[in-house]
């Protein structure tokens, strides 16, 4: 029950204000969530108005894969307040409720739509749009970077390590194949060979993600699906972008997070002049955070391993959310272009 005792506690009001008012201004039920827009007029002292961003379970909400991702975007909002991670730039939490019994959840987030905006088609053109993310990604790295929650994520690690391939691993070589037979009119023999590559490259690079989990060796959390349009870019130029949508989220790389932001709307013109400098601007701020102990050459081969493995996603997208061919044909062929642009071929020699 959102009431006005429960925005005064989870907003952690001091005993001179009270909460006056509750309006809900706007109610999205999407094919995922509920999502709720809420107006709250606080009284007393410094009498003023609190906007917030409220995301909970749909009613009659059957199990499947987008209720299970929110369900995991809850938690990493629970981490993130029961840690006490602040200053990164993600919208800031007031609270985060996972009951996974119940498969319920519940998020009430700062509602940042007056302060922040969407990436437009022209800004999208702007260079300072893609450097601004990527530093946003990497003070968000940072703030994990080695963190103790990794921590008690090893175990898993630990036991596919020493049973061999882990279940992600086995999807590749059962998918990646089938994937190419399926499409085997469309796919020209480039295409199929690339792919074929980029499967070897992603499971050389899940099972050094796995060994750097177990020693916590430059490892972070991430957002696991940070294109262009999971970023809120700030009306202000004295903001940072925000970084939202956290179903995919999960511990890894952080460089899969940046070739991530550069599988789409990031055009080869651009791949051409401002990639490696995005990258570069990436791990500067890495270490103006607080990262040591990481190469740039580390770095940079990390970045190649992760662009190499985003050719798999269009797979991903079929196989796993039935998207069809139309919706990722020009995807697929932008991130074969970055994979030969950037010879990922190379890893493989």
């Amino acid at each position: 029950m959102i009431d006005n005792e429960y925005i005064g506690r989870v907003l952690r009001l001091p005993e001179k204000q009270i909460v006056d008012a509750i309006e809900t201004t706007e109610v999205v039920e999407s094919n995922t969530a509920l999502v709720m827009k809420i107006n709250v007029q606080i009284g007393g002292d410094d009498a003023y108005a609190k906007r917030l961003f409220v995301k909970t379970i749909k009613g009659n909400q059957s199990e499947n894969v987008y209720h299970s991702k929110n369900m995991r975007e809850g938690e990493f909002y629970q981490i993130v307040k029961d840690n006490k991670i602040n200053y990164i730039p993600v919208p800031v939490c007031y609270d985060a409720f996972i009951s996974e019994e119940e498969k319920k959840f519940l998020i009430v987030l700062d509602d940042i739509s007056g302060e922040y905006i969407t990436p437009s088609n022209a800004s999208i053109h702007e260079h300072k749009t893609w450097f601004s993310c990527a530093e946003s990604l990497a003070k968000l790295h940072a703030a994990f970077w080695n963190h103790k929650i990794i921590d008690a994520m090893r175990g898993e690690y630990i036991e596919e390590v020493q049973s061999g391939d882990s279940p992600y691993i086995k999807k590749v070589k059962e998918r990646v194949p089938l994937f190419i037979s399926e499409f085997d009119n469309q796919f020209d023999a480039k295409t199929k060979e690339t792919l074929e590559k980029a499967a070897e490259i992603n499971i050389m690079s899940v099972n050094e993600t796995a060994r750097r989990i177990i020693d916590n060796n430059n490892v972070t959390i991430c957002n696991g699906d940070s294109h262009i349009h999971n970023f809120m870019l700030p009306v202000s130029d004295s903001d940072m972008p925000l970084i939202v949508d956290f179903q995919f989220w999960g511990e890894g790389i952080g460089t899969g997070d940046l070739a991530h932001l550069t599988r789409v709307k990031f055009s080869d013109e651009l791949k051409r002049e401002i990639q490696l400098s995005v990258v570069e601007h990436y791990y500067k701020t890495l270490l103006a955070n607080g990262v040591v102990g990481y190469s740039w050459d580390n770095c940079l081969r990390d970045y190649h391993m992760s662009v190499a493995s985003m050719v798999l996603i269009p797979m991903w997208q079929y196989t796993g959310f039935k998207i069809a061919h139309d919706e990722w044909k020009d995807d697929l062929q932008g991130l074969i272009y970055n994979f030969d642009y950037l010879k990922c071929g190379e890893l493989l020699l």
